[in-house]
């Protein structure tokens, strides 16, 4: 019996980066920057098994990791900003 591995949906690249520079440009303070990281993972990436961390780099960089819930495995990296 083969289990069917769930795919991160295409939309949540272009989606996290659009939020990432929303935020970088001023159009999202802190609170509401978190309110849309936590919407795309409870909705898209959470029902799928995934998990979103979001991590500051010193060079003001915003990168997102996404991991596998059961294995932590990083599925796909997105570095966002300067």
């Amino acid at each position: 019996m083969q289990t069917q591995k769930a795919e991160i949906p295409p939309i949540i690249r272009p989606v996290l980066t659009q939020i990432a520079r929303m935020r970088a440009a001023g159009e999202l303070d802190d609170a509401n920057f978190q309110s849309q990281i936590d919407r795309v993972a409870t909705t898209e990436l959470q029902p799928r098994g995934f998990l979103l961390i979001v991590r500051e780099l010193p060079s003001g960089q915003i990168r997102f990791l996404i991991k596998t819930e059961s294995e932590g495995t990083v599925c796909d990296m997105i570095d966002c900003g300067s």
